[in-house]
């Protein structure tokens, strides 16, 4: 046989008056404890860099992150298994009838890395860290959550002033550990090879068991905090139990479940000794967690709830060399699915009030000075479209007697969601909260015209309103609920030891993989893999 040698790597790769705390509800939550709360991080010094349009932000953080499902991890599928599929040692028995069955198990974890990159999906702007300040410049007023760092009055000099100010940031990790079962069956193997029709078809299937840890780790870096104490912080103010959604949490939170379930039917067409090509059509069945809203950063498994995946993929290899005991095998895999549209719970921010503006006070027409959380307004059941996904994978193989060799690529990318009302309208039946208003005489009204980043007490800004201006459904941005399309790029490296336990051909393997993500709205991860499969 001619060699060809075919080698292609991708890698695609804040107040200058009275303004007790009462007055903007805050309730500090003593749960948070000094714990959640580190010292100050070089990396997260005073340099935060400030937008010149406080509200509007070049570049906008995100209400909900959903992780890669696995069951849509090519490598996690497809290393040792593809190959095992169409060279495995019962191809060379010489019989008509192969094993019909093949199965395998495979223990698996990962952990995301790039921490700061990470952040940027969460916070305002799409910073690494923010600067929180009672008075100037910033991309968070404490004022929103009640933080002043001293009293002020008729009494106090103007020189013991003491104004709040620290650095936030948030480090979010996430950590699966799993078990996954697939398996095979080979309907022309089942000793019906004069079948021409159904000698060449296939059914797969594929079940990732996991368990989800999800850390945000946050750190308040502090310049100058007065007499307050541990829990007036914006740390805990985020954590505070008032807020019903979107709260900041200490800690790990987890979430055990099966993945979304791949199931495909696919048929080899061409299928020789040294190559084969197939096609397959696949089905997503839904079996995740439907999203809450509850936490940021919450833990998630599968596609979501309801969210049902049909698509089409493309399966080929070819074997560039095979003498004596060694052969050397390309692969690829290719395959694009659509998921359809399910209902989740989501939180928004607000289009003309910019980033992170879920996170104003809000307050209801019966009780303008006594504002909540923004979140508690701002969060509802909504309809979630995930649209489309591709995923590339593409291997080679290398045999020597009983041992084997594997380096691979896969590419991922999945497109942006689709968020809409559907035909149940949110009522809100809220304002933003007349905070500047409290030094006046008269009666509170709302700022609409507020943002998360500037309180000026002295310019009246933001100015209050001369009536109560309540939030509407069309104020609501419904881009900061969606999750943004993703990007990555994943190679990995698997070795396995083949062998016959009472003829059934077995084999043993491992691998190792480190995911790169394109874009901040997806995870770079490592992964750490054994395999095992077994053929009857």
């Amino acid at each position: 046989m001619k060699k060809n040698t075919l080698i292609r790597l991708m890698f695609l790769g804040g107040i200058f008056s009275l303004i007790p705390m009462v007055a903007f509800g805050q309730n500090c939550n003593n749960s948070c404890q000094t714990g959640c709360v580190s010292s100050c991080v070089s990396e997260c010094s005073t340099t935060c860099p400030i937008s010149d349009d406080y509200c509007e932000k070049p570049c906008h953080s995100s209400t909900f992150f959903r992780s890669r499902p696995l069951s849509q991890d090519a490598t996690l599928e497809h290393a040792l298994t593809n190959y095992d599929y169409y060279y495995g040692s019962y191809a060379d028995n010489g019989n008509c009838c192969f094993p019909w069955l093949r199965l395998g198990a495979s223990l698996f974890y990962y952990q995301s890395v790039d921490k700061s990159r990470l952040a940027k999906f969460f916070l305002p702007g799409c910073k690494e860290c923010i600067n929180v300040a009672e008075k100037g410049e910033a991309d968070f007023n404490s004022l929103w959550c009640g933080i002043v760092a001293s009293p002020f009055g008729d009494n106090v000099p103007a020189s013991s002033h003491q104004f709040f100010e620290s650095v936030f940031r948030v480090r979010p990790e996430r950590k699966v550990i799993g078990f996954a079962l697939q398996g095979r069956v080979d309907f022309g193997d089942i000793c019906v090879c004069d079948k021409d029709y159904i000698r060449d078809m296939w059914l797969s299937f594929f079940v990732p068991i996991v368990h989800v840890r999800h850390s945000l780790n946050m750190e308040e870096c502090f310049e100058n905090q007065g007499a307050l104490q541990c829990d007036q912080t914006l740390s805990c103010c985020l954590s505070n139990n008032n807020r019903n959604f979107q709260q900041f949490y200490c800690g790990t939170k987890t979430r055990t479940g099966v993945d979304d379930i791949n199931l495909k039917l696919g048929w080899d067409f061409r299928k020789c000794d040294d190559h084969h090509v197939g096609a397959y059509g696949i089905l997503f069945v839904p079996t995740g967690n439907r999203s809450r809203a509850e936490y940021a950063f919450e833990p998630t498994i599968g596609s979501g709830k309801g969210h049902v995946g049909l698509g089409l993929g493309l399966n080929a290899d070819y074997q560039i060399c095979n003498s004596c005991n060694r052969s050397f095998v390309w692969m690829i895999d290719a395959r694009c699915a659509y998921f359809l549209k399910a209902r989740e719970c989501r939180t928004f921010d607000l289009c003309k009030n910019g980033d992170w503006s879920r996170n104003l006070l809000l307050v209801t027409p019966e009780n303008v000075s006594n504002p909540t959380p923004g979140v508690n307004f701002l969060t509802h059941d909504v309809d979630v479209s995930p649209r489309g996904s591709i995923n590339i994978w593409t291997a080679l193989h290398y045999q020597r007697c009983d041992w084997h060799l594997e380096f691979g690529y896969d590419f991922w990318w999945r497109q942006r969601e689709k968020v809409s009302f559907g035909t149940c309208c949110p009522k809100i039946n809220a304002g933003i909260f007349d905070i500047t208003g409290m030094c006046r005489e008269t009666n509170l009204t709302t700022a609409s015209g507020a943002c998360i980043a500037v309180v000026d007490l002295d310019n009246k800004i933001p100015a209050s309103d001369s009536e109560f201006v309540a939030i509407t459904n069309d104020d609501l941005d419904l881009s900061s609920a969606e999750h943004p399309s993703a990007l990555s790029s994943k190679i990995y490296f698997a070795a396995a030891h083949e062998r016959d336990i009472c003829g059934c051909p077995t084999n043993i393997g491992f691998g190792i993989s480190y995911e790169a993500a394109h874009r901040r709205t997806a995870l770079s991860q490592v992964g750490l893999w054994v395999k095992t499969g077994i053929s009857f």
